[in-house]
């Protein structure tokens, strides 16, 4: 059986529901992972870290947070023996109970009622907040905010395990929740939906959703409100670990020889040397030019408290050669941040390095429960960031990409952060480099109290520099931030330094050549597509040469590139321009033998015909189950000559056929149909919108009556009024749509109609 967990972010929550998977799960089943494109890069940690332990069977990686890719991603997976799948969300936590296997559990309720096509996991009720108690925790808060913070509306808060009577299942009107077995044959009849609107159209077609009153999770998104109401990451992160581990090793600890030595000592180029006492202090005599000095001592976990770092002792005196160092932002990893407030004390991770020095004066404040080293390691949750050991060697550090971003990017300033959770107190260096040559070298080491409050180390992590003004502001150029001496950015980087105040005149007609001969050979797909645009755009250079204002210039440029990709003026960049600007990229799967293949002419209107592509491609992916072998789009652009040219450079993975002289409607649509691969076809207008549900409608009245052979859709006019309901052709051969005015279904509509393939090619 496959298991899909979806995640998104949240790496804790994500360690959490894994950390259960891996205990309970006992089952023969293939968990794959999906994540909706996770920009926490924690989360990639941890999702290692459980595959090391062979817990997957594959990590899917989406370059989008889309439903509808997701869905269209469990569908491509799924095969024809796969009678069950199950599905879990990442801020989900499955508990114990009575029974060797949850998944087994829920399978086996499934096959004792054949029409039972989803079940679902009862929720621990306990984790619901009440409003009062949210009023109390944030009594300034909208109450609009603080009711979706709590999911006051959320329909398992009724749910009533009582209403089985005792039965293993009950059927509640609500959904069945974020931990599901679903039955493969229902999703392909009705489609991928949300719960409420499953489990509707389960009700529709005789199937039954229920929730299993053994197997039980928690929902930890829940207590929000309690731990991060405003999603600060140290509160979270504290939260999350005790989930995950803390409960579990206290536990654990009566079974361990626990001491309250720290066996401190300092290690001199490798020599130990333990301190002697002066009154209440420890005191270090080191020899004379040693090259590494490290203060080393047991360490442990203040398992009583929400702190989750590695811990040897605390310091509230620390004097290096007579000077006061405790405060000291430039000592060597290991140090914890000084703790300004309360007990001005500094903690050491277990093994912290010092700066050269003959003597070593130091006070300790506190300790904690010191463990083995190897149940210390044990105990380490695995998204927990630890100090990295100065005497490792670079080839042992993780080739992580450091956290941070850049906030903001100008011609003038840049400002932004950045931190190395291996080496968490540590300054970052970074290379500025712009169109591909670096302009200098700099370090992260700015304090920012945000990023305190965000727990990032010390907070001394930002960075902010001006460009230098001999660079003379371009209308374009390429800003990188990356890790001093490597390739890897920081998120934001690289980004586009844009000079508002540019001069909008025509660029000299080269550089214009350039530039958009180079971006057209990027985008086209192939060499004949490539000509064929810059046939089109040619019919179009004497307009250009108006607008330039430079024609005889114009004419001889043409003549030397009408051979190659042609002479493309700025007028013509500025279309390109206008098409990225103005239309978000669209991306539909390359599928090799298409279930359903959608052909769309278009002359002219590229709006339109792009509104009518995203409609199909937000309506394959929630109907993904309906079509297993996957959806292709084919758009044939009939002699078109506005931004349709250059409709490649926004629609990824749409099949582009282009006619360079209009052939009209039908030989626009004949050549798609002939493109098509499909075993159904879809002709659709090139000025319509696809309503929710509507594929899979369409190849729902195929299934019910296998005698038709089209189907049609009601059209209906932009403010809802119903403009046709198909067409009828009358004794003479005159033909006329039907349905203006009234709601008729019994011919099919021309404007959208889909077909089995076998006719419609013959």
């Amino acid at each position: 059986m496959k298991l899909f967990l979806l995640s998104r972010n949240r790496p804790l929550f994500l360690w959490a529901c894994l950390d259960s998977l891996h205990r309970l799960t006992r089952s023969p089943v293939s968990i794959i992972v999906i994540d909706a494109a996770s920009d926490d890069p924690l989360v990639g940690r941890v999702l290692d870290g459980f595959d090391r332990r062979g817990l997957f069977e594959r990590i899917v990686r989406l370059d989008s947070n889309d439903p509808a890719q997701v869905w269209r991603t469990i569908a491509a997976m799924l095969g024809p023996d796969d009678a069950f799948v199950g599905y879990i969300e990442s801020d989900v936590v499955i508990e114990p109970g009575p029974y060797p296997c949850w998944l087994g559990r829920l399978e086996e309720l499934m096959r004792s009622d054949d029409r039972l096509a989803m079940l679902g996991s009862a929720i621990v009720k306990d984790d619901f907040v009440s409003i009062e108690t949210a009023r109390r925790l944030l009594p300034e808060a909208d109450e609009q905010v603080l009711r979706a913070q709590i999911y006051a509306a959320d329909p398992e808060r009724e749910q009533d395990v009582a209403e089985a009577a005792g039965q293993p299942v009950f059927f509640p009107h609500n959904p069945a929740g974020r931990l599901l077995l679903l039955r493969t044959a229902a999703l392909r009849v009705i489609g991928p939906a949300t719960d409420s609107d499953m489990t509707e159209r389960l009700r529709e077609h005789g199937w039954r959703s229920g929730i299993s009153t053994e197997v039980r999770h928690r929902h930890l998104s829940l207590l929000n409100i309690f731990d991060y109401p405003e999603y600060d990451v140290r509160r979270r992160n504290a939260y999350m670990a005790s989930l995950s581990y803390k409960a579990q090793a206290e536990r654990a600890l009566a079974g361990h020889a626990l001491s309250d030595d720290p066996d401190l000592h300092i290690l001199a180029d490798g020599v130990r040397i333990d301190p002697r006492e002066d009154d209440d202090l420890l005191v270090f005599d080191l020899p004379e030019r040693a090259a590494e000095i490290a203060l080393v001592s047991r360490r442990g976990y203040a398992f009583g408290a929400d702190d989750l770092r590695p811990l040897g002792v605390a310091v509230d005196r620390l004097r290096l050669d007579g000077r006061d160092a405790i405060a000291d932002a430039t000592l060597g990893a290991g140090w914890h941040a000084f703790e300004a407030a309360g007990s001005r004390s500094r903690w050491m991770s277990g093994r912290a390095t010092l700066p050269a020095c003959r003597e070593v004066r130091l006070r300790i404040s506190a300790r904690v429960p010191y463990l083995p080293e190897q149940d210390v390691q044990a105990m380490i949750p695995p998204a927990q960031p630890e100090t990295t050991d100065t005497t490792a060697s670079d080839a042992a550090r993780p080739a992580e990409i450091p956290a941070g971003a850049l906030d903001f990017a100008s011609w003038e300033t840049c400002w932004g952060w950045a931190w190395d959770a291996t080496a968490p107190d540590d300054p970052v260096d970074l290379d500025i480099r712009l169109d591909g040559e670096t302009l200098f070298t700099l370090r992260a080491e700015i304090y920012r109290s945000d990023l305190v409050g965000a727990g990032i180390g010390n907070g001394r992590h930002g960075f902010y520099f001006r460009v230098p003004s001999s660079l003379s502001p371009r209308q374009a150029a390429v800003l990188e931030i990356t890790l001093a001496g490597s390739d890897r950015h920081i998120l934001g980087s690289p980004t586009l330094l844009r000079d508002p105040a540019a001069a909008i005149d025509p660029v000299p007609l080269d550089q214009t050549l350039a530039e958009t001969t180079s971006r057209l050979l990027d985008h086209a797909r192939g060499e004949d597509e490539a000509r064929a645009l810059a046939t089109s755009l040619l019919r179009q250079f004497d307009r250009v040469q108006q607008h330039l204002g430079r024609i005889g210039e114009a004419k001889q440029r043409r003549d030397r590139h009408l051979d190659g990709l042609g002479g493309l003026s700025k007028a013509i960049d500025e279309t390109i321009q206008a098409v990225i600007e103005r239309h978000r990229p669209l991306r539909i799967a390359p599928v090799a033998s298409p279930e359903l293949s959608v052909v769309i002419p278009v002359h002219g209107r590229f709006d339109l015909a792009y509104r009518a592509i995203e409609t199909v491609i937000e309506q394959s992916g929630r109907d993904a189950f309906a079509w297993p072998g996957g959806v292709e789009i084919i758009l044939v652009d009939d002699g078109s000559r506005d931004e349709t040219l250059f409709a490649a450079m926004v629609l990824d993975g749409v099949i582009i056929l282009r006619h360079a002289q209009a052939q009209g409607f039908v030989g626009a649509v004949t050549a798609g149909v002939r493109a098509s691969r499909g075993r159904m076809l879809l002709l659709l207008n090139s000025d319509t919108e696809l309503q929710p549900g509507a594929l899979s409608e369409l190849r729902r009245t195929f299934d019910l009556d296998p005698s038709i052979g089209i189907v049609g859709a009601r059209l209906l006019s932009p403010d809802g009024r119903l403009a046709e309901a198909g067409g009828i052709v009358w004794r003479l051969g005159d033909a006329w749509n039907w349905g203006r005015g009234a709601i008729r279904r019994r011919r099919a509509s021309g404007i959208c109609a889909m077909r089995t393939t076998s006719p419609a090619r013959r």
